[in-house]
């Protein structure tokens, strides 16, 4: 079965908010900081930006492509 180019896109789409979304507010499941502090692990991510986007976009459209 493979996806159409719309299906891939909304996809891109999805990881690429679901990226910034970590990036400009932190991913709180882990350690739920004061509301004026950053959590430890946002600061990690923010060192790491670039590396950060292009691991975390490539490897979940990897996945979804082998689900296709």
């Amino acid at each position: 079965m493979s996806g159409s180019r719309e299906e891939i896109e909304k996809i891109e789409r999805a990881v690429g908010l679901a990226i910034s979304h970590i990036l400009q507010k932190g991913c709180d499941d882990i350690f739920k900081p004061p509301s004026f502090a950053k959590s430890p692990e946002t600061d990690v991510i923010s060192q790491h930006e670039k590396d950060f986007k292009k691991k975390h976009t490539k490897t979940p459209l990897s996945y979804y492509k082998l689900l296709i």
